[in-house]
């Protein structure tokens, strides 16, 4: 299918590398990218953010870009119309760089409307500054607005709330340079983003113990403002490749060259988990599926009026029947009585595992869990009883004290488009799935099963109101992605993350599944008229492996190219996919045998050895 130009846009977006003195950044739509000093990436990423009361992002349109140099500087100046959800905003963001310094400036405003001036009703408006996670475990300094200084740490373990809040100022050591960050306009505060699976701490405008949402009448403005310094001993050899400005603007994604030799040995450093698929929530998605061997289960949710889990848990049944899989089921419910309501439509021997999560807080309440276990009980359930949440890592990590001890297994989803959609964002996004996993095995200590892992939020964890139409709820949850090669390359990505961890440590339990995307339709693995999706082959191949030894490879874990090889009883299956914009090609080598492999930008492909002549 021909990609939309939104969609060829996105994959590849524009790029301006702009760099003044010891600075160097990269221009992306209208965001400040790899803001590096000396060729040491200080900052990920600097950008003006507006949201809507339900924290939804509009979406900015750069108006005019303005690049001009001044005595002593370099000024970017960006003209942004943001619009979205019915809205519209419209700022100026400045970056001026100079000898001493960077300095970011946002000036925004309401517009007025052409019939109605309605003005904007949001939760947040201004700068955000995105930290590398690298940094995690450095000290900081936070200076409050009163001048007060306090010594704290980039948390090392994922933080469940903002680990430093009331921020004017803040300074640390990064890659061996001091860096010192002032705020004016708004008083700041930070999140640990890996929480959603972003690769960043955030520190961003207005605290959210504020009351929100705001109302802006039209003409109103916004204007804050970021500077940030360096100080410190400048690597030579970084220094020297200033005019180069690629992997040296960018340590943690390196290109290298095009074509070298990737080395497989006899190393085990995971294996592949059980693989499932959530049940279709499209109308016009077809439900005659062949079976697919290997495949774990049909995750399915049961939510909303009686009627309408009725008729989803038939169609699941269906599905499931058709895969020759059974029924991965989660409830959410208001109360016992409505969980009661809903397992009386369930016939016990179709379920493998069986959960309930809160309507409101989206996690297992201790007075549901505790409905659940006797319900399942008096109705003959033989399946394993899992808790946890059906939104994101962080309502676990928040409500941790929650989690039922005697639950079988921990639950929760991952989408990587909590905060940003740039696929770049969504690549980086892969490495912290593994540490968010880890990070469910450190605090519940035992099986972890992932999923469902969507491209979006399947529904909107944080809205301030309800009720969205049809229409607005699937391009919320829905994402043109779904079709291309890109989602199999991060699929692999996925896999290759998750199938990881817990491995060989004897004091946790590994991920026991994951479930990908839907079956069929929009958000499916094939498309609504069964036609196969690139990420539909993958999971058929890899969910075939369950079980199936990971070998290693000397790969860097920053490699744009991920290399699966995954030992059978004759061969091995080597999944190969290029996760950058840039053409990719390698030498793959096992023992004796040795395969070529070019690979187009996002693209996958699979070859296989046998496995006589590796060696370890």
């Amino acid at each position: 299918m021909p990609l939309s130009d939104a969609l060829r846009a996105r994959l590849s977006p524009s790029r301006r590398t702009i760099a003044h003195g010891p600075w160097r950044l990269e221009l992306t739509s209208d965001e400040f990218v790899d803001l590096s000093w000396h060729n040491r990436v200080i900052l990920r990423g600097i950008r003006a953010v507006i949201r809507d009361q339900d924290w939804r992002t509009l979406r900015p349109t750069i108006a005019a870009v303005h690049d001009t140099s001044e005595v002593g500087g370099r000024v970017i100046r960006l003209d942004i119309d943001y619009d979205g959800w019915g809205q519209t905003y419209s700022a100026v963001v400045t970056m001026r760089l100079t000898e001493g310094g960077a300095f970011v400036r946002f000036d925004g405003t309401v517009p007025f409307g052409d019939v109605t001036d309605a003005g904007f009703r949001g939760n947040r408006i201004g700068l955000v500054v995105l930290h590398d996670p690298s940094i995690a475990g450095e000290a900081v300094t936070i200076t409050s607005p009163d001048g007060a200084k306090t010594a704290s740490e980039f948390p090392l373990h994922i933080q469940p709330h903002q680990p430093f809040m009331n921020i004017a100022g803040m300074r640390w050591t990064q890659r061996g340079a001091v860096v010192d960050m002032q705020f004016t306009g708004d008083i700041f505060e930070t999140e640990d983003q890996r929480n959603w699976t972003d690769a960043s701490y955030k520190t961003y405008s207005t605290p959210l113990a504020l009351p929100f949402p705001v109302e802006h009448p039209p003409g109103s403005a916004v204007h804050q403002s970021v500077t940030i310094t360096v100080d410190g001993g400048v690597d030579t050899a970084a220094k020297a490749g200033t005019g180069t400005g690629t992997a040296a603007t960018a340590p943690d994604r390196p290109h290298g060259p095009d074509a070298r030799e990737i080395v497989i040995t006899d190393g085990v450093v995971g294996r592949i988990p059980p693989i499932g698929l959530s049940a279709s929530t499209d109308p016009n998605a077809h439900m005659q599926h062949a079976p697919i061997a290997g495949l774990d289960a049909l995750l399915v949710e049961l939510i909303g009026p009686i009627e309408q889990r009725r008729e989803r848990l038939a169609d699941a049944r269906a599905e499931a029947a058709a895969l020759t899989v059974p029924l991965d089921l989660r409830i959410v419910a208001g109360s016992a009585a409505e969980l009661a309501e809903t397992l009386d439509l369930v016939e016990p021997s179709d379920v493998v595992r069986l959960g309930v999560f809160d309507d409101v807080s989206h996690v297992t309440e201790p007075e549901l869990w505790v409905a659940l276990k006797s319900e399942a009980a008096r109705r003959g359930f033989a399946c394993a009883l899992v808790a946890g949440a059906r939104s994101h890592f962080t309502e676990l990590n928040r409500t941790i004290e929650r989690l039922p001890s005697d639950a079988d297994a921990i639950v929760f989803s991952i989408t990587p488009q909590m905060h940003a959609d740039e696929v770049e964002r969504i690549v980086q996004t892969l490495p912290m799935q593994r540490l968010v996993a880890q990070n469910a095995l450190r605090l519940g200590g035992r099986p972890l099963h992932v999923g469902p892992i969507t491209l979006k939020p399947r529904f909107n964890a944080v809205a301030t109101r309800g009720g969205y139409d049809e229409a607005t709820r699937t391009a919320m949850i829905t994402d043109e992605l779904q079709s291309t090669n890109f989602t199999a390359a991060w699929t692999l990505g996925s896999v290759a993350a998750l199938s990881t961890v817990g491995h060989g440590a004897a004091e946790t339990a590994p991920v026991a599944s994951v479930s990908y995307f839907e079956t069929s339709g929009v958000r499916g693995i094939d498309a609504a008229d069964g036609d196969e999706h690139p990420v539909g082959g993958l999971i058929r191949a890899l969910a075939a492996l369950r079980g199936c030894d990971v070998l290693r490879t000397d790969l860097a874990a920053n490699d744009p190219l991920i290399v699966v090889p995954v030992r059978g009883a004759q061969t091995v299956t080597i999944f190969v996919a290029n996760l950058s914009r840039d053409a990719r090609s390698a030498t793959i080598r096992t023992g004796l045998q040795a395969s070529d492999v070019g690979l187009q930008p996002w693209a996958t492909k699979t070859i296989q050895h046998t496995t006589k002549g590796i060696h370890s």
